[in-house]
């Protein structure tokens, strides 16, 4: 299961199931929407693979190893190969994270915004380079989040080309060729400053169902359970690209998680500890344990399937974690346990971080702290038969993650400087200052929307409806993080030129009044055709002002001539 320290309702656990052996085999359904909730029931495929927005939370999970290739001829014929062909090759020199979450706010169910954050997608992406030194440059990883919609987010469909994407990130899983074609081919594509990815990801093995053939226990309640997948030994090749570096052809493994909940971290855990490896000789191993402030586990579980495809599944007390080597962050003083013996019915295993500093700052995005990185998988003798991924989490503190933390509050943006260039300050970290941006949009929408003149922009006008519209979807904006921070900026721009439009055609409509009233004291005084003039002026004034178009113009010269001959006419008299 996946888990990850950084979104809103993290499950209670990672995995729990009774012993015995089950079928490995995901039986193929037909596409359509997969049934809603989490409850016992088959999983469907590839239904399955896509988003189930019901849920609370829900993750799609890429961790694995990559060494380089000679060429793309030669890593093609190695991709086909064995996994212990291709992991006798040459050791891993990266290790690589791409996942992406999905979790359901449940704040904004009755809002008819377009900004509403009715779902959130965050995205982390790490890559670790085992030949760097280790004084710093061997860990890179980047963040997103933004909420679902505008082209900026998508999850999922039920069938078809399945695509998880936060703008130029991204992890597509390709339609079935055929009803009988369970191959998974996955392509996942990320960009950051220091690195980028572009990898193609090939199924050599079925899908493994955690726990009850899917349904996964996370505690001992009816409702702590979760629906849970797991893609091992998947293979992969593709290019690697670091900054200041040409691109380079890559292969190695990789294992995929895809879970989905409706329940949140349990009232007693402070975190979990969680490994998932693939072994040269093509088992997998996946184990975990919910932990509480004092170490102790609050429920525990696990999977074990053999090279000949037997899968034997781990009750909660049949998994032990006992920690053999700890080491202190220098960045947040948190210790984390880096080396591991882990106990399970498939044996007795040992769990080494091949780079001790693999912390995860994820504090941008939803405010916390954890470590995950590549690992090695070794026999009790120390033989090395393995590779795969170790995450810990709440050691940083406990995990207090909540949907309202992920989108955070103005208040969150502590920490302005004044722009000397044009007077205004901003939050330090540009996503802070885009969501401070976000916030004075709709102030200025708030102000700019009261000045509207009711005969130009009433309910059946088109400026009345563009109204309505600006002001639902600032109300959505409101108290968000910005996903569309700019457009809400161009939102309240048109605003105000449509504000100073009106004010000046409220100006002109203005002059004429008064040039009427001018005219009808002058008139009073004036003989029978001076008073004629004055009526007509008045009755023009009056179709203007009723007119359907919203740019009057000032009076014309023409105008301000007249206005002058009506003056002195009285004396004329």
């Amino acid at each position: 299961m996946r888990r990850r320290p950084f979104i809103a309702g993290l499950l209670p656990a990672v995995l729990a199931a009774r012993p015995g052996a089950a079928s490995a085999l995901a039986p193929p359904a037909p596409a359509g929407n997969p049934p809603l909730g989490v409850s016992r029931r088959a999983l469907r495929f590839p239904a399955d693979h896509g988003s189930h927005p019901d849920t609370h939370v829900e993750w799609w999970y890429v961790t694995g190893w990559l060494r380089g290739g000679t060429e793309i001829g030669a890593a093609s014929a190695q991709i086909g190969a064995a996994p212990a062909q291709i992991a006798a090759a040459s050791p891993p020199e990266f290790g690589f994270q791409v996942t992406f979450f999905r979790s359901r706010t449940e704040l904004a169910e009755g809002s008819a915004s377009r900004f509403a954050a009715r779902q959130l997608v965050f995205a982390h992406v790490a890559l670790t380079d085992l030949a760097a030194g280790a004084n710093g440059g061997g860990l890179m990883h980047d963040q997103r989040a933004a909420r679902e919609g505008f082209g900026i987010v998508r999850v999922p469909a039920a069938s078809g080309a399945q695509l998880v994407q936060l703008r130029d990130w991204s992890l597509l899983r390709q339609a079935p060729t055929s009803p009988d074609d369970t191959r998974s081919r996955m392509h996942a594509a990320v960009r950051s400053d220091r690195f980028a990815l572009d990898l193609d990801l090939s199924g050599t093995q079925p899908v493994l169902l955690q726990g009850e053939a899917g349904y996964s226990r996370k505690g001992p309640g009816p409702l702590d359970a979760s629906h849970y997948y797991s893609e091992p030994q998947l293979a992969v090749r593709g290019r690697l690209e670091l900054a200041g570096a040409p691109a380079r052809n890559v292969v190695g493994r990789a294992w995929l998680d895809h879970e989905w909940s409706d329940h949140t971290l349990g009232a007693q855990a402070v975190g979990w500890d969680w490994v998932g490896f693939n072994l040269d000789d093509g088992a997998a191993l996946m184990a975990f344990r919910l932990r509480r402030a004092d170490g102790s586990a609050t429920w525990a579980g696990g999977s074990y399937r053999s090279p000949a495809g037997e899968l034997r599944n781990f009750a909660a007390d049949e998994v032990r974690f006992e920690a053999q080597r700890h080491w202190t962050s220098p960045h947040t003083q948190a210790s984390y346990p880096v080396e591991w013996l882990l106990t399970t019915p498939s044996g007795r295993w040992r769990i080494a971080a091949l780079r001790d500093d693999q912390e995860l700052d994820s504090r941008n995005s939803t405010g916390s702290v954890y470590w995950e990185g590549l690992s090695a998988l070794k026999r009790e003798d120390g033989r090395v038969v393995g590779h795969g991924y170790l995450e810990l989490t709440g050691y940083a503190g406990r995990l207090r993650l909540s949907a309202r933390r992920a989108i955070r509050p103005r208040a969150n943006c502590a920490q302005r400087e004044h722009s000397p260039a044009d007077g205004h300050s901003r939050c330090r970290d540009r996503d802070s200052h885009l969501e401070w941006r976000a916030h004075e949009s709709a102030e200025r929408l708030d102000r700019s929307a009261t000045h509207l003149s009711p005969a130009q922009a009433g309910p059946g006008t088109r400026t009345g409806q563009r109204r309505q519209r600006l002001r639902t979807d600032r109300d959505g904006a409101k108290g968000w993080q910005p996903v569309a921070g700019d457009r809400v900026a161009r939102m309240a721009g048109a605003l105000q030129r449509l504000q100073r439009r009106s004010a000046a055609d409220d100006g002109a409509h203005a002059r004429l009044q008064q040039g009427q009233r001018e005219a009808l004291t002058r008139a009073t005084h004036a003989p029978r055709r001076w008073r004629a003039i004055a009526i007509l002026a008045m009755a023009v004034g009056s179709t203007l002002r009723h007119a359907p178009s919203v740019a009057a113009p000032p009076l014309s010269a023409p105008g301000a001539a007249r206005r002058k001959r009506m003056a002195r006419a009285p004396g004329r008299a």
